[in-house]
């Protein structure tokens, strides 16, 4: 009896196993297709075409003026954030008081986090372009808690522009890799594996735990160092 309780423990282990193994090699493959579709060339269309508008922040007439011009432009390509809407209105419906009414859709600049500040080699802020910057607690939507960041302190020197926003490229398409692509959904959501693939990967939706270096199981730590020996050899 014992033998049998065993022997069904083995089989029923070895199926979890080769379970997790796949679900695991399916996940990888598609990250990797991921980056190959979006490392696919762009081709330029001929007739380029209209889909909505853009908006985004432009110094003000003043401020572009001045001598000072070339850093708060340096400033604002690093804290400039961009929306899209289907019309150049960009309002959105909300309800006040039983009735639903359209307000201005709200934009910010983008803050700068600690890491931003001190170890991002792409941002590089002169102790001049620093000083235009403080230290605050803001919100932070997703951890539900405020943390520390680095606002821009004097906003009013930048207005927003709305443009067309013009398609005049398109990616190009890999058949294949979409269909591929296809298939590892399909899969995946079929058997409803996303939720135990979160589980298999740690703490769920964390930055870390996506990027798989953080509270990683036993089990994807072993089939990540299993692929990293393999690639070495």
């Amino acid at each position: 009896m014992k033998e049998d309780l065993n022997s069904h423990r083995k089989i029923r282990r070895s199926y979890k196993d080769t379970l997790e193994k796949r679900i695991i090699a399916l996940d990888r493959r598609r990250r990797e297709i991921y980056n190959e579709i979006r490392n696919l060339p762009l081709i330029e269309l001929e007739e380029p075409y209209q889909r909505g508008y853009k908006r985004y922040f432009v110094l003000r007439s003043e401020i572009a003026q001045g001598i000072s011009a070339p850093m708060f432009e340096k400033i604002l390509a690093i804290i400039n954030t961009t929306q899209y809407h289907h019309d150049d209105k960009f309002q959105t419906k909300k309800k006040r008081k039983r009735k639903r009414v359209y307000i201005d859709k709200p934009q910010e600049l983008k803050n700068l986090s600690e890491y931003d500040w001190n170890k991002n080699p792409k941002i590089l802020l002169s102790d001049k372009e620093k000083a235009y910057f403080e230290l605050r607690d803001v919100y932070n939507k997703y951890s539900r808690k405020p943390q520390k960041e680095y606002v821009f302190a004097q906003p009013w020197r930048f207005i927003l522009q709305v443009e067309p926003n013009m398609i005049t490229h398109v990616r190009q398409i890999d058949i294949e890799l979409e269909k591929e692509l296809k298939f590892i959904d399909t899969f995946i959501e079929q058997r409803n594996l996303q939720g135990k693939l979160n589980k298999m990967y740690g703490r769920k939706k964390t930055y870390k735990a996506y990027n798989k270096s953080w509270d990683l199981s036993p089990r994807v730590r072993r089939e990540h160092h299993n692929m990293k020996t393999i690639t070495k050899e």
